[in-house]
């Protein structure tokens, strides 16, 4: 092994260990980000439901207020007692009425007057309003095991609040704050905060107008008002509760993880050695010595003859071959398209003017990139090679992948035409050409991608398309030639359709010489002396086999 290979083999280690650890990285990340947003949503669906509940229950409270400060007479009466208890039959949340004097409750609507008035404390929050708010209130009627929330107005009603609901309210969420001007007050803390006194501080970032946040528990807390009740619900997760809720998906997350890192890293080795790799090497492999020309066949469908072939390329590292999928970018990474170029023709010629016998007008199509399509180049090329070899029989076909099309090609495409060399597009029908520019062009051949072969026994609207690109082929005066046919239902039906020409396995894979010469069934060229006529040869079918002529 060289010593360039042996360094990029090394490097290609580190490549492969730094995408199998980058590939399980993100997929953790990405799983464990996938985890919590869940569980945010989670938190902010139950927050919302609730939150609904808090303003119904806090609007619904303040309007009975509002209501019952506007009617009169004496609400500790019978009737007063009575209208108070037909006000409740109506609401959904509030309990009991009471009514108040000189701050003492005078009777309620589930009591009835009181024998002897209760005093009550100041209510320690005011709302906006001046209702005033107390939490975890003792109910009478309950006998001091149920607490609930209590609204005063003015010194002369309270409502409660259901207790039930408010209990319900605490079991769903960590806390309840109150909003007032000067930030928010606890309302409702866990055991915990209630133990100190209720002292626990909301987040600074709760005041800059942020609702979820990051906490020190490696969790996060999430404060969601509740409408314009100015009570806000508080839920404060940690790591482990979001682990155990979601221990399964975690646990797949994390095979998930191992597997992605290993899928990159063997997916970095096998590009590595194929890309990296050649890159370093193409420069010493791009010459005659390590380039391999396959032949495809090119059949005259109608006559049942080969006419010529396609030579397509292979690179030989070593016992490797290297298809054109790997080797062209690196060709075109190392700027060596024309070194290419040159040798394929170079040693395409020289095996098949060595190997076959004179023929009638047999084609050769060479591939060139695009940027090398330049009569000067092609010509100084392949003129003294034809001339070298002695062989007029050959017609050189010049291939432009439509994809390739430049500006320049249509100048250069006039003067390979005039010079006798045959111009041929390939892969029509993938690219962006349109009539007019195959119109300037003037090929002589257009050849349809095998995309659109592959699909005529399904009938697909691309199949549909090959009539179309005929008729361009015969509104520009070119013939056509259909690849990638693999079987006589494809070939019979472009032959209706009006396709001469056909390539693809039906007919024969691309190979080595020697297997394209016992495809064409003729016998080897020999050595004539200047002056001694040979005979010409034609292949052709006979029998559904390859005979010569």
């Amino acid at each position: 092994m060289s010593p360039i290979k042996e360094r990029c083999l090394r490097h290609a280690r580190s490549i492969r260990a730094t995408a199998g650890l980058a590939a399980f990285g993100l997929t953790v990340l990405l799983v464990v980000s996938s985890v919590v947003k869940a569980e945010v949503d989670r938190v902010r669906a139950s927050h919302a439901a609730q939150a609904r509940v808090v303003a119904g229950m806090f609007g619904e409270a303040t309007a009975l207020l509002d209501e019952l400060a506007r009617e009169g007479g004496d609400p500790c009466s019978p009737a007063g007692l009575t209208a108070l208890n037909q006000q409740l039959f109506f609401r959904r949340f509030v309990r009991e009425i009471g009514v108040l004097g000189q701050g003492s409750l005078l009777c309620t609507t589930s009591l009835g007057r009181l024998a002897q008035p209760v005093r009550l404390k100041p209510p320690r929050y005011r709302l906006p309003g001046g209702i005033g708010l107390d939490v975890d209130v003792p109910v009478l009627v309950g006998g001091g095991d149920l607490t609930a929330i209590v609204l005063t107005l003015d010194d002369r009603f309270s409502v409660v609040l259901d207790p039930h609901v408010v209990r319900d309210i605490y079991a769903r969420v960590d806390a309840l704050w109150l909003a007032l001007p000067h930030g928010l007050v606890p309302l409702h803390l866990p055991e915990a905060g209630q133990a100190q006194g209720g002292a626990t501080p909301a987040p600074a970032w709760v005041a800059r107008g942020r609702r979820l946040g990051l906490n020190a528990r490696w969790g996060f807390d999430l404060f969601t008002p509740a409408g314009d009740s100015g009570v806000v619900l508080h839920a404060s997760t940690r790591l482990a509760g979001i682990v155990d809720r979601h221990r399964l998906w975690l646990s797949g997350g994390l095979l998930l993880a191992l597997f992605a890192g290993v899928l990159a890293s063997a997916a970095a080795r096998i590009r590595l050695a194929l890309l990296t790799d050649i890159r370093q090497r193409i420069r010493y492999l791009c010459d005659e010595a390590h380039l391999v020309c396959l032949y495809q066949p090119i059949m005259d469908m109608h006559e049942g003859r080969i006419v010529g072939c396609e030579v397509l390329m292979r690179i030989r590292d070593g016992d490797t071959l290297i298809g054109p999928d790997v080797a062209l970018p690196a060709v075109q990474h190392n700027h060596l398209q024309w070194k290419l170029d040159a040798a394929m023709a170079r040693r395409a010629l020289g095996e098949l003017a060595a190997a076959l016998p004179p023929m009638a007008r047999f084609k050769i199509a060479l591939n060139f990139f695009p940027e090398n399509v330049c009569f000067e180049r092609i010509h100084g090329l392949l003129g003294p090679l034809l001339k070298a070899a002695r062989r007029d029989d050959f017609v050189i076909c010049v291939e432009v992948t439509e994809h390739g099309f430049v500006p320049s090609v249509i100048e250069q495409s006039r003067l390979l035409k005039d010079a006798g060399y045959l111009l041929s597009v390939d892969d029509f029908g993938t690219g962006y050409s349109n009539l007019n520019i195959v119109k300037r062009m003037a090929p002589d051949i257009l050849k349809i991608d095998k995309s659109f072969v592959f699909e005529m026994e399904d009938a697909s609207v691309k199949s549909s398309l090959i009539p179309e690109i005929i008729g361009i082929a015969r509104a520009v005066g070119a013939e056509t030639i259909a690849e990638g046919i693999e079987n006589e239902s494809q070939a019979r039906g472009l032959r209706e359709l009006g396709v001469r020409y056909g390539q693809g396995y039906h007919f024969g894979r691309p190979m080595p010489l020697q297997a394209f010469i016992e495809l064409l069934g003729v016998a080897p060229a020999r050595q004539t002396g200047a002056g001694e006529a040979s005979r010409v040869t034609e292949p052709r079918v006979a029998g559904g086999m390859i005979a010569t002529g």
